[in-house]
């Protein structure tokens, strides 16, 4: 609800406009408020106006006095939610109409829907970079697989490597411990000749008279000493390249040459322990390579199967979108085309106005031509007290804008002066009053003239009484009966 609040002047700004009138009629039941229900105000000394107002659609109209016409400002609405105070200009500026609440919910929905849309267009986006990884992955693996094999080749290759110097490595061994022995014999001999020499000498010692008295005998003896001794000496010299030259094979850094393209044996101990672990590493190496294949394996499955998902849900939404907008359509055209009839009804349950059943019928329509200040009757014979029905009705004047009255239903009498817009005034209570404008209202409504939906009292015979008062040549009429209540037995 809002407050209308202002100062009410002519056109020029300067005169304010006191006792004026001023009047909302509501268009149709929207809002707070139902149809043709009014608010009627009147301006204090000083142009003021001040009066609240509840929300629905409005006609405003403005009266100088009671002696002028009533002059209609247009049409306003107040929406529901709008709070605070407003002039008659600010609320005029206002004219949307209020949404049915299915038309509302339908673009609740229709919005749901393309959230959900966008939804799906980020997860179909996040699929497709999944898919760019699943691929980026499986290009890694099969990189990974060729690195495996190429180690394998690698170890393979090391392995041979290995035996052939393990081979080496006990041929040298098996030298090494020919060539201890042949020291060992070589020390041995010498060990003997020395002791020989020793012998000898005592014996020369001994003999010194003798060796004196044959000294070619002793100096041939001499002589063999002394090559003795010289062999001696040669073969301990050997012995000795020989053990220095055993402790290289045994013992010699990696990578040093014992003799060209020859190694120590721990040179081939260090290198078999380097390939095995090399080995061993590349076999580690292909283990974790060969999960890691397992595992990009089951996620490409996984992401395969949520693109699946995708998919399939993405085909269930289009699907749901299509027949949704259909539900819209349909639902926005039988709300527009029901919302009076089912209202008029409703009103008439709730108030509780007749005591008599509601029958919803196949329409009836009927037309009519009345001319000014004439009546009419369209006979029926409908078994009921109340019609709810639309009327349509327009003018056949060439200008398309001349205002009458049309009294329908129970009631309805011939008038010889052109009525208010106000109710009463020697009207039949029964009687329904359908306003035409026209231009003396400054309203043209064109050569289609105006749509009402109504609630008519038939007749005792069950038929609809016409009258028609105001400038006009003639009208005509169109009846179409949706409903009856209060059906007699």
């Amino acid at each position: 609800m809002i407050t209308v609040k202002g100062c009410l002047t002519d056109a020029t700004g300067e005169h304010v406009l006191e006792h004026a009138f001023i009047e909302f009629v509501a268009r149709r039941s929207a809002g707070e408020v139902l149809a043709y229900a009014g608010a009627f105000e009147q301006t204090d000394m000083e142009g003021n106006y001040h009066f609240s107002l509840k929300s629905g659609e409005y006609d405003v109209y403005a009266q100088v006095n009671r002696r002028s016409d009533v002059e209609p400002l247009g049409p306003c609405t107040v929406l529901p939610g709008m709070t605070g105070e407003y002039d008659i200009e600010a609320l005029l500026e206002i004219s949307a109409p209020i949404l049915p609440e299915t038309v509302i919910a339908a673009n609740q929905i229709r919005d749901q829907v393309f959230e959900k849309h966008e939804e799906v267009a980020g997860f179909h986006q996040t699929v497709l970079q999944k898919a760019a990884e699943v691929d980026a992955h499986a290009s890694q693996t099969a990189q990974d697989r060729t690195q495996v094999r190429s180690d394998r080749e690698q170890v393979a290759s090391d392995k041979e490597d290995t035996l052939e110097a393990n081979t080496f490595a006990q041929s040298a061994k098996a030298q090494i411990a020919t060539d201890k022995a042949d020291v060992e014999q070589a020390l041995e001999d010498t060990q003997a000749l020395a002791q020989t020499v020793s012998t000898q000498h005592d014996v020369v010692s001994d003999k010194a008279a003798a060796v004196a008295q044959d000294a070619d005998e002793v100096s041939s003896m001499h002589e063999e000493a002394n090559g003795f001794k010289n062999s001696a000496s040669n073969s301990a010299n050997t012995a000795t390249q020989q053990a220095a030259l055993a402790k290289d094979w045994a013992e010699k850094p990696v990578d040093n040459a014992v003799e060209p393209n020859a190694y120590s044996s721990k040179h081939w101990a260090i290198k078999s322990a380097n390939f095995a672990s090399s080995a061993s590493n590349s076999f580690s190496g292909a283990a974790q390579a060969k999960n890691d294949v397992e595992t990009l394996k089951s996620e490409t499955e996984d992401i395969r199967d949520e693109a699946l998902q995708a998919r399939s849900e993405i085909q269930v939404l289009a699907t749901y979108e299509n027949a949704l907008w259909s539900l819209i359509h349909t639902t926005a055209d039988q709300a527009i085309r029901q919302f009076e009839h089912h209202e008029s009804i409703a009103l008439i349950r709730s108030n509780k106005l007749l005591d008599a059943n509601v029958r919803v019928i196949r329409p009836i329509y009927r037309t009519a031509e009345i001319g000014a200040y004439s009546t009419s009757l369209l006979e029926l014979g409908l078994n009921a007290q109340l019609a709810v029905c639309s009327v349509f009705i327009s003018t056949k004047d060439t200008d398309h804008s001349d205002h009458f009255n049309l009294q329908i239903g129970k009631g309805a009498n011939l008038r010889t002066s052109w009525g208010s817009t106000f109710p009463g005034e020697s009207v039949d209570s029964n009687a329904t009053i359908i306003t035409h404008p026209g231009d003396a209202q400054n309203v043209n409504m064109g050569r289609y003239g105006m749509y009402v939906p109504a609630t008519i009292v038939l007749d005792e015979n069950g038929n609809i009484p016409l009258a028609v008062a105001g400038n006009n040549a003639s009208c005509g009429i169109a009846i179409n009966i949706t409903a009856l209540i209060g059906v007699r037995r």
